[in-house]
């Protein structure tokens, strides 16, 4: 086989080029003290090395957010435990002024200091974290605290009847049987009874009872007859229905022996249906109200819209309309009217007007604020006002809110009423109860968050280590390879030089 120049060159050129990619390879090493610099270099290290630094970076994740999650049970146990203490505060300070040398100065000022106390518990109810309201669920931009208004008449409801002018102490005279239609609160029929010459009013009563029990209707109507013999006929499930109508002329005579005119009588008090459709503007929001109307038809309508309205409607079994709305205001929040074919009136009742309770309601909601602390575990951090403070009832519903213990106990002292402040006293224990509570269990949660945020860096800490042996390079043993890598390419230099140094004349010679 014939060796060429050129194979030579080509040769020599590949050598210096592998013992110089070599040397190379290794003062990166060196450089960076990395094993591995591309996934060609070792991919099943590469891979290993991947699977831990994805793990690392979880772990990272995780310890932020347990930082995130100690941090607000810290302020929420802070509040917590603040709470406790101007509890046991408000104990000692009643107990001191329920004995008998207390004078009228003293109790004025225990009055004066359980009333700072109650505005210290407002503003821990109000506390914030981050620009966030920690006490109110997930509705974190909103006060916990608010006064419940509420827009509606106040004037008691009385069910609807019909009494006839007729004394039925004597039989009633018809030339001919005759019929009367009851109708419900649509005006459909609900019951006939028929009449015939000569019924006495007990009998008429009992034939309209027995036909008002052989239908199925929702007006429950019943017939009596008063201390002068009128017949009387009520709808008892109060409010605004319908409670008789009579479906002919011919039937009139039967009407007038009874005392009765034909039409339909309403409840007074509340919801009232027209003939003709109009309009309920709520906080700016127009609603239909539709001819024939029922209550519960419009406070359907209203809740369709409650995001728009931030108002809230029921109805009672009276028939009585009422809208609530929850705001940290004391001043109106609700504007209400009526327009076309109704009137406040017509769907509240007499005299509808806006009020506001002088205690605090809950304006949050139940929502969890979960943290995600682990691959399969998540944190609960918040703990919601209702349930601290006993806003509505939500942790005792026998017990008022901590607010109204608090005043009124207040009251107590500075009237010396000395059973009102015994029993707001059993109040205040309770109350402190449930706080103690809560405080144990915040600690156990702040505490578990701890030992959690102990072993994930320890978790992290050896993940690196596992990830260091993998990647990194052993620098002394990589050194002195780089020195013998550098012997390999100055000898591959020198020898690729000695033999180009030959030139045409030393073969002609």
């Amino acid at each position: 086989m014939r060796v060429t120049l050129s194979s030579q060159t080509a040769n020599a050129k590949y050598i210096i080029n592998n013992a110089y990619a070599d040397l190379a390879r290794l003062q990166t090493q060196v450089a960076t003290g990395k094993r591995i610099q591309k996934p060609s270099d070792d991919p099943v290290a590469t891979n290993q090395s991947l699977t831990y630094s994805q793990a690392i970076s979880d772990i990272d994740r995780y310890l932020t957010n347990t930082n995130l999650a100690s941090d607000f049970l810290s302020q929420s146990s802070n509040i917590i435990d603040e709470l406790y203490n101007q509890l046991q505060e408000v104990r000692t300070t009643a107990l001191a002024a329920n004995t008998a040398t207390a004078t009228a100065e003293s109790r004025d000022a225990s009055f004066s200091k359980l009333k700072a106390i109650e505005s210290r518990l407002v503003d821990m109810a109000n506390t914030t974290h981050l620009g966030r309201y920690i006490f109110s669920g997930q509705r974190t931009n909103q006060s916990p605290l608010s006064r419940l208004h509420t827009f509606g008449s106040s004037a008691p409801t009385s069910a609807a009847s019909l009494t006839g002018a007729s004394d039925l102490s004597a039989p009633i005279s018809l030339g001919a049987p005759a019929t009367v239609v009851f109708s419900d609160a649509a005006g459909a029929p609900t019951a006939s009874v028929a009449l015939t010459n000569g019924m006495s009013g007990s009998q008429i009563v009992d034939a309209v009872n027995a036909a008002f029990a052989s239908v199925s209707v929702p007006d429950k109507l019943q017939a009596s007859l008063d201390g002068s013999g009128h017949l009387t006929v009520t709808n008892t499930t109060g409010g605004y229905q319908a409670v008789v109508g009579v479906s002919a002329t011919s039937d009139a005579a039967a009407l007038t022996a009874l005392g009765l005119s034909p039409g339909a009588q309403h409840g007074v008090g509340g919801f009232t249906p027209q003939a003709s459709s109009g309009q309920l503007t709520i906080n700016g929001v127009a609603i239909a109200v539709n001819a024939g109307d029922s209550a519960q038809a419009l406070v359907d309508r209203i809740n369709l819209q409650t995001i728009l309205t931030k108002v809230t409607a029921s109805v009672d079994a009276g028939g009585r309309v009422t809208l609530t709305q929850k705001s940290a205001e004391n001043s109106s929040v609700m504007s209400v009217s009526a327009s076309g074919g109704y009137s406040l009136a017509d769907i509240f009742g007499a005299s509808p007007s806006e009020e506001t309770d002088s205690g605090y309601t809950y304006a949050g909601d139940s929502g969890a604020i979960k943290i995600q602390t682990g691959p399969f575990t998540s944190e609960t951090v918040n703990r919601t006002a209702d349930r601290i403070f006993n806003l509505d009832g939500a942790a005792s519903a026998s017990e008022p809110d901590v607010f109204t213990v608090v005043n009124n106990l207040a009251e107590a002292i500075r009237t010396g009423d000395t059973n009102q402040i015994n029993s707001m006293l059993r109040m205040v224990d309770s109350a402190s109860s449930r706080v103690m509570t809560n405080r144990v269990d915040l600690g156990a949660r702040i505490q578990n968050l701890n030992n959690l945020k102990n072993s994930l860096t320890t978790s992290q800490d050896n993940l690196k280590d596992l990830r260091s042996k993998t990647e990194d390079a052993d620098i002394a043993q990589v050194v002195v390879s780089m020195r013998a890598q550098e012997q390999v390419y100055q000898a591959s230099l020198f020898s690729a030089s000695s033999i180009f140094q030959l030139s045409l004349m030393d073969f002609l010679r």
